[in-house]
């Protein structure tokens, strides 16, 4: 059922990290002690790219060490561009190499310092004190207290911080000394339009935070932002709270629970660590306490996430669960010296290995020279070579590319998910590859200098200085030699919102299918062929209307057939879409609702035949048309009586007046209205169909008339009083 899930569905897959920390990071590492594993590595990055920081003369930046007065000011100002100047304004700031940021921070009321005369530059700052600073730093004028309330002299100045979301959840409470990690971590996001966090700590949070242990606290902060429980007695001794996260994240069982709102239930455990240790949080069916992964190297430990296969493993050890054991547990050996490659690819000494992912086995594999494997820089995500050959990885292994190395080249990476192909070249010629296969074939007798992609989706549209060529989705390859390359040119879609949608393409003789090159057999005149788009409504139910001119004749084009009919009787000249329009179709409880979906590819009809008839749902169907092509329905029960809006227009010629039927894709006639007078109207605000006779509003799957309206008076009280009849107006 591979091929059919991708063509009925599409899945939004969301992953949390971590929000004690960035658990991964597009930066590179500026400091020796700071890897991309940091909690705050990318503040810290970002800090040292704008000259913020510079960190200290051995190349490190001391993430994890407490930071003083002096210097949470200095890089205060700097991050505010608040120039330093003056000395001797306390009576422990002199000449030093802070003065000039303390005494200019004085004047302009960022700090006040003690009522002795001195500031204590070299006393570690609170979380509570490098607040007030932020705040005065991004404000002309200090906070107006209330000098009778007793709150705290700080609660405004951390509140303003929580507002913006910028207190980071190793906070502890408003005396916590704040870290060298955790200024970055604020400095570099204050002022950002973006928040660091959907969420952070509250004041309330942190006056509660003050009564609690040390373990009570972690735990609390712990459900805050990985919204799971966890107990103070579930909290391992040891934890190194600073460079705790979350690296990977547990499987949910989501849906409605008795009281009818959502509900999310853990079925997987997750991974975390410290800078020293793994650990299991469990599924929700367990005590909630995190566990020591016994024996797991934190140093080399790495995790693979890919939704359907997850494992983590170590330079020993690989790790996963199972059916008999939800935890992460050791299931096996990593081979000896081994070093992560790719995905799942591994290479050790002479050797290269896949982690066989059914298995979870390692296995070698065949005739790689691992002495010369290394990642093939190009635009291909998952390219490998060694000395003689390139590789391309398709899951859980590597496939060979017969191709030369010397004169390869990447026409079209493919790197997307939704993507099909690859097409690559090399002296030899020009070749696709089939992504969900594995399979390269060679475009049989393509011109590699003069090849040219038109159009690439689930099909391919090329084309040399001789031929075209298409390839189907099922990877078969069609030569169009009869198509004149000389004339080719594209027929734009007139149409707002068309503006960039091709198709028909032409040449000297013929009007094609874009995506096909099926040639439009009615056409005799390519100069006369024109093509117009209009478009209603968002989303799956939407409709894209195309049709046109050809000489006189009016064309339209069905998208449950993908063929163009001519419709007979159509004046063009005075054709025109009126406007669109929202009718409903009713549905009793138990009816069935089918929606369908059109493919032109006589291979991929075949195929869903066959996954249609081995998946055995009663409600997914396939229709083989007389063109081979096919319609795959999609039906539904109707779980209780309602009524389903869907989009559709009005349009019109002299002669006639038609509505958009989705049923039939195409347009179907309204045959009770005068054609000649009929128009839409703007009343006010409001647009109104009407004729010389009547006046219509949208009545369930058509249009219906308006009982008593005098079209010649018929004004805005009488529209906002049909509102209100059919309660949608005040």
């Amino acid at each position: 059922m591979k091929k059919l899930f991708y063509l009925l569905s599409s899945a939004l897959i969301f992953l949390s990290t971590g929000l004690f920390c960035n658990a991964s990071s597009d930066y590179g590492t500026a400091f020796t002690d700071v890897d991309s594993n940091h909690p705050y590595n990318s503040s810290i990055e970002s800090l040292k790219e704008t000259g913020v920081v510079e960190g200290y003369s051995d190349g490190t930046f001391l993430p994890n060490n407490t930071i003083n007065r002096a210097e949470f000011l200095k890089i205060a100002m700097g991050r505010f561009n608040i120039a330093p100047s003056g000395s001797d304004c306390f009576s422990d700031v002199k000449a030093e190499w802070f003065a000039g940021y303390v005494c200019s921070a004085h004047e302009k009321g960022l700090v006040d310092g003690y009522k002795n005369g001195t500031f204590k530059p070299q006393a570690n700052i609170s979380f509570a004190e490098a607040s007030r600073i932020i705040y005065n730093a991004l404000n002309a004028s200090k906070l107006e207290f209330d000098t009778e309330t007793s709150d705290p002299w700080y609660k405004k100045y951390v509140e303003n911080l929580a507002d913006k979301n910028l207190i980071p959840f190793t906070i502890t409470g408003f005396d916590h000394l704040l870290t060298r990690g955790e200024m970055a971590e604020i400095i570099a996001n204050v002022g950002n339009f973006y928040a660091r966090y959907d969420a952070s700590l509250s004041y309330e949070d942190l006056v509660s935070l003050n009564k609690l242990s040390a373990k009570a606290n972690f735990a609390y902060r712990f459900q805050k932002i990985y919204g799971h429980q966890l107990k103070a007695d579930g909290v391992p001794d040891g934890i190194d709270y600073a460079t705790f996260e979350r690296i990977m994240l547990g499987t949910s069982d989501c849906g409605f629970n008795a009281d009818g709102n959502d509900e999310c239930q853990l079925v997987e455990s997750e991974l975390y660590r410290d800078a020293n240790r793994i650990y299991n949080y469990p599924p929700d069916s367990y005590d909630h306490k995190l566990t020591i992964l016994e024996n797991a190297d934190a140093k080399t430990f790495q995790v693979h996430e890919d939704i359907i296969n997850q494992f983590a493993f170590d330079k020993n050890s690989l790790y996963t669960t199972d059916n008999e054991n939800s935890f992460y547990h050791k299931s096996g050996d990593v081979p000896d010296g081994a070093t992560y490659v790719y995905k799942n690819i591994f290479k050790s000494g002479s050797d290269v290995y896949y982690l066989d992912l059914v298995t979870r086995a390692f296995v070698k594999a065949e005739n790689i020279d691992a002495a010369t494997f290394s990642v093939y820089q190009s635009s291909v995500d998952g390219m490998f070579s060694d000395k003689d050959h390139l590789y391309l990885y398709k899951e859980p292994t590597l496939v060979q590319l017969n191709l030369d190395k010397d004169s390869f080249e990447v026409l079209h990476s493919g790197n997307s998910s939704s993507e099909y192909w690859k097409i690559f070249k090399d002296k030899k010629g020009v070749y696709y590859y089939l992504s969900d296969t594995g399979e390269m074939k060679q475009f049989t007798n393509a011109d590699g200098e003069t090849f040219e992609i038109r159009y690439i989706s689930d099909s391919i549209v090329a084309n040399d200085k001789n031929a075209f060529y298409t390839v189907n989705s099922a990877g078969n390859l069609t030569t169009h030699s009869d198509i004149d390359v000389a004339t080719y040119k594209e027929i734009n879609t007139k149409g707002e919102g068309f503006e960039y949608v091709i198709y028909y393409v032409k040449d000297k003789n013929k009007v094609y299918s874009a995506t096909s090159l099926e040639p439009v057999t009615f056409v005799t005149n390519v100069d006369a062929f024109d093509v117009y788009g209009y478009s209603v409504g968002n989303g799956f139910d939407s409709v894209s209307f195309i049709y046109g001119k050809n000489g006189n004749d009016f064309w339209v084009l069905n998208s449950n057939t993908g063929k163009e009919k001519i419709l007979e009787g159509v004046d063009f000249g005075t054709f025109e879409i009126l406007g669109g329009i929202t009718f409903s179709r009713h549905f009793e409880k138990g009816d069935i609702q089918t929606e369908s979906l059109h493919y032109t590819d006589p291979e991929v009809c075949k195929t869903l035949v066959d996954e249609v008839a081995n998946n055995g749902d009663g409600g997914i169907k396939v229709e083989i048309l007389e063109d081979k092509t096919c319609l795959l329905k999609i039906s539904r029960v109707i779980d209780e009586s309602s009524d389903i809006a869907f989009d559709s227009f009005i349009a019109k010629d002299s002669s006639h007046v038609w509505k958009y039927d989705d049923t039939i894709k195409g347009l179907k006639e309204l045959t009770d209205v005068d054609a000649e007078s009929f128009e839409l109207e703007q009343i006010g605000p409001y647009a109104v169909f009407k004729d010389k006779n009547n006046v219509y509003y949208s009545k369930g799957e058509s249009l219906g008339i308006l009982d008593g309206a005098d079209p010649a008076t018929f004004g805005v009280e009488e529209v906002e009083e049909l509102l209100k009849e059919m309660g949608l107006g005040n």
